[in-house]
């Protein structure tokens, strides 16, 4: 009965530990380059149409990513937290966008009007020129984003 109380404080302060702690953007760059090396990929390397992590591992890297920046932005904020943040948009982006890319690329050839078309190639035209416009979108705003994090200054990169 007597070790109630003390649990009941243990715990509250087992979750208070990720509060108190705030984090560098070197530590949540390391962290996403672990997740990166758990999909066997790297961002600095990813290219659409070159090299693209494979479709089905984007939903569950961006899941992992997900609980990542959960963690992150419960904790306390620190001098990083914005450029951690973009860093963050732009590494779930980047993914996004190959996988709209891979969506675009699936659909094939019929999916691109190159010198006419038929009436039944019309569905998978629409289709492929939104999954290529989203593609092209994502990619965009996530430059964007990298961008903002490559603006920081020297000592906080």
């Amino acid at each position: 009965m007597k070790l109630a109380p003390l649990m009941l404080m243990l715990i509250m302060l087992t979750g208070c530990v990720n509060y108190l702690r705030s984090y560098t953007f070197e530590e949540a760059y390391v962290a996403v380059r672990k997740i990166d090396s758990k999909y066997d990929t790297a961002v600095h390397v990813e290219q659409l149409a070159i090299r693209m992590v494979p479709r089905d591992k984007i939903e569950p890297m961006l899941q992992d990513l997900r609980i990542l920046r959960q963690k992150v932005n419960q904790s306390r904020s620190g001098p990083d937290a914005t450029m951690i943040e973009n860093f963050f948009l732009a590494r779930m982006l980047m993914l996004e966008s190959q996988r709209d890319f891979q969506i675009a690329a699936q659909i094939g050839l019929r999916g691109l009007v190159t010198d006419g078309y038929r009436c039944e190639e019309m569905e998978s035209i629409a289709k492929s020129r939104i999954y290529l416009r989203d593609a092209l979108a994502k990619g965009t705003l996530a430059m964007d984003h990298m961008d903002l994090v490559l603006q920081e200054p020297e000592g906080q990169r």
